[in-house]
């Protein structure tokens, strides 16, 4: 009996300190506190504040992650040999992003290998409201070969570039690039808001009740990922890629390529 395995990559959006920019073509999920886009052309997603938590002022219709046209953090399908970013022109749209009911879909297709993307809203144990995004992927085997797939979530975050450290782990900051194997991957992560709101902040949690850590939890710079989707670290000791990259980091999600059966499924969330 083949078991397929699934892994889940919860983000559990806290607070953010953002400038909220407008929104092109795409599919929208909106709650009292958070929006989801997903842009038409590359299925790539964004996540503002809509009136954000009751008991914070000012974080009021603020960005979770850099906006831009399209949204510039990405997804890294591997599959074989293969590194493509989910979306772009080497695959194509079996469906472009569309809202069903509770949850913003799309699915794209590359050489065989189907993926769904989706996205809901997730109500935390210590919270009463739905003040988290649950992210997931599911990839499917349409081949009638064995294949090796796996996947790579990096969000392009905003928060904490103003400060030395970009992020906070529990037991310390990170100020460069930092990667962590499964078994040294912290809990979670913060990226802390503004220095003049340094309680704002983006949470994601890594280990909890629904999710299975990554392989890897990888920071670094996003260029420096951009223009290596099968990463490898630079060991720099900070978030700068010279010439033309400064101060500009991303928390990616690294899932190894393994095997999958004819017909098989993974799940990552």
């Amino acid at each position: 009996m083949r078991k397929n395995r699934s892994t889940l990559l919860v983000i559990v959006i806290i607070v953010v300190w953002l400038s909220f920019f407008g929104i092109s073509t795409g599919a929208t999920l909106e709650n009292k506190y958070l929006l989801v886009y997903m842009d038409d052309e590359t299925g790539r997603f964004f996540i503002s504040t809509v009136d954000g938590r009751p008991e914070t002022q000012g974080d009021e219709k603020k960005d979770l992650l850099f906006f831009d046209i399209p949204p510039s953090s990405f997804t890294v399908i591997y599959l074989d040999n293969d590194a493509v970013i989910y979306g772009d022109i080497t695959g194509q749209f079996l469906q472009r992003p569309i809202v069903i009911k509770d949850t913003i879909r799309s699915i794209w297709k590359y050489s065989g290998l189907v993926v769904t993307e989706s996205a809901r809203f997730l109500r935390r144990e210590s919270s009463e409201i739905e003040d988290g995004i649950l992210i997931t992927y599911r990839v499917e085997n349409a081949t009638e070969r064995i294949v090796r797939s796996g996947l790579m979530v990096v969000l392009d975050t905003y928060l904490g570039e103003w400060d030395l450290e970009h992020f906070h782990v529990p037991g310390g900051g990170i100020k460069g690039e930092k990667v962590y194997s499964i078994k040294e991957i912290p809990d979670y992560w913060i990226s802390r808001g503004t220095k003049k709101n340094p309680e704002v902040c983006f949470k994601g949690y890594v280990k909890n009740e629904l999710t299975k850590p990554p392989d890897k939890l990888i920071f670094t710079n996003y260029k420096y990922i951009r223009e290596n989707l099968v990463f490898k670290p630079s060991w720099r000791t900070d978030f700068n890629y010279p010439p033309f990259s400064k101060n500009d980091s991303v928390v990616a999600f690294y899932y190894k390529p393994e095997k999958l059966q004819p017909g098989g499924s993974r799940e990552y969330a």
